[in-house]
């Protein structure tokens, strides 16, 4: 069973995603995020040990208000700051061969791929990170 679990929020990018099985189309985000609250309260009733890490990018932090209007009932003080200057680290690169390949040419770059660092410290068993 699990004991700790770190959890991200689903991206808005997730709705340019791609949909199969029952429900083809465009993803819904806002029910992405419905759901995502919902195994939130599922593990913790379950007895684990949540942390929220927030998708914010290069954003500014939440204020209590906007984890309010986000999250609901979930608290403040289960939010993991995340500052994405400091607080990552490097697990490699997407070659720029096969971003070109697959873009079709679009992106010839490669793209450094980086996480916060909280999810390589190995005291979480559990990572769930939808629509990233």
């Amino acid at each position: 069973m699990f004991k700790n679990c770190i959890v991200r929020t689903p991206c808005r990018a997730l709705v340019n995603g791609i949909t199969s099985g029952l429900y083809p189309g465009t993803p819904d985000y806002e029910l992405a995020c419905r759901q995502h609250r919902h195994y939130i309260e599922c593990l913790k009733q379950c007895g684990v040990q949540v942390e929220i890490l927030p998708a914010l990018g290069t954003h500014v932090p939440v204020t209590q208000t906007q984890w309010e209007t986000m999250f609901g009932d979930i608290p403040y003080e289960i939010m993991l700051v995340h500052n994405w200057r400091s607080d990552v680290v490097k697990l490699g690169e997407v070659p720029g061969e096969y971003l070109s390949e697959i873009t079709e040419g679009l992106w010839t770059e490669p793209v450094g791929v980086e996480v916060n660092r909280r999810v390589m410290d190995g005291s979480y068993d559990l990572i769930i990170s939808p629509g990233q």
